[in-house]
């Protein structure tokens, strides 16, 4: 399989943020990238997060390798392209004269993403985004007692989305526009920008 360097370096430091440090389920230590076509997915999760981002390849295979490992060796890297191969539970990586082997984990000990009974599109700007939740994630609450208010609600209607956060105590509410195919209404955790 044959990847961007820059894309596949910038798509596993998104996925940094929902891949724990220390885990004691080993197979969330390891990335997947699953193949479709032309496109790969690379996914992590931590088991309440779950994180797909899509990148475009030649020759591509389905396949679990260690983040840490994985997301080192490849900003390592200062070629334009990256190509992995598979033999057998061993993944080689070249870059230029770079070569570099790591064990893989078979694919189906990765946890299953959740089925989405209805999906709906949001485009919403990325400054946006990060600027509410950093706004209202300090008035969630940090008490685990009452695990309603440690989460974010998203509210979206077809031109805004509304941020709320509340400890019980002091609401937070921002609104940014965003376009959505449909209304509807989500509750994130709070970490979920991390």
């Amino acid at each position: 399989m044959i990847l961007k360097t820059l894309e596949f370096s910038r798509a596993l430091n998104a996925l940094s943020g929902v891949i724990p440090q220390k885990n004691v389920v080993p197979i969330l230590d390891y990335v997947m990238i699953s193949e479709n076509a032309d496109i790969v997915y690379i996914c992590g999760s931590d088991l309440e997060k779950f994180v797909s981002i899509s990148l475009p390849a030649m020759d591509a295979f389905s396949v679990c390798l260690p983040f840490q490992l994985l997301s080192k060796t490849i900003q390592s890297l200062d070629s334009e392209y990256v190509e992995l191969t598979k033999e057998g539970n061993e993944v080689k990586v070249v870059s230029g004269n770079s070569v570099f082997r790591m064990m893989s984990m078979p694919t189906d000990d990765f946890p299953k993403f959740p089925d989405m009974e209805q999906s709906y599109r949001v485009e919403m700007d990325k400054a946006y985004l990060q600027n509410a939740i950093k706004i209202v994630t300090p008035f969630s609450a940090n008490d685990d007692l009452r695990p309603i208010f440690s989460g974010i609600s998203l509210i979206f209607d077809k031109e805004n989305v509304t941020f709320y956060a509340s400890d019980s105590h002091v609401l937070m509410k921002v609104v940014y526009p965003a376009v959505s195919t449909e209304a509807f209404e989500v509750c994130v955790n709070k970490n979920v920008g991390k």
